[in-house]
């Protein structure tokens, strides 16, 4: 359809945006998420272009996908960071198999769990961690680290 260009009028105080842009913005974040969540799930980057090959989103190619997922990395390392409650009321841990790519190669890995519900019935995921194996040791070293990052009292622990 082609470049279509606004011109904005200029008031004296404050600003003008159409209504109609904020809306195309509110769509390309979510769509921004949607590229970053299909590349979490290891969705190819050729695989992301073939599905966004609608007419308003046809414009994405392959090279953009990287563009797009570049700051999970910090996202990622800021969730595992985080300070968490002192006290939860309900803390599970439990532990996934996923399979990923190292070095070429495919290899079942660990995805070690925590995840709290509170008193309003809210759950939430505190931590998630990849391990090579799942074990007594892996184990009290994921609860050393939710120790760590502020967990002291749990109300019940499964």
């Amino acid at each position: 359809m082609g470049t279509i260009y606004l011109m904005v009028p200029m008031v004296r105080k404050g600003g003008y945006i159409p209504f109609f842009v904020i809306e195309r913005k509110r769509s390309e974040v979510a769509l921004l998420n949607l590229i970053q969540e299909a590349f979490i799930n290891r969705v190819s980057t050729r695989k992301i272009e073939r599905l966004t090959r609608i007419p308003v989103i046809e414009c994405l190619s392959a090279s953009q996908v990287p563009e797009i997922t570049w700051g999970l990395d910090e996202r990622v390392e800021e969730f595992q960071t985080r300070r968490l409650r002192e006290e939860y009321p309900f803390l599970w841990i439990d532990a996934i198999y996923e399979k990923v790519r190292v070095e070429g190669k495919v290899k079942s890995v660990v995805a070690m769990m925590a995840c709290m519900v509170d008193m309003e019935g809210q759950r939430k995921v505190l931590a998630a961690e990849p391990m090579w194996e799942e074990s007594e040791d892996t184990c009290q070293e994921f609860i050393r680290k939710l120790k760590r990052r502020g967990v002291r009292r749990v109300g019940i622990f499964i």
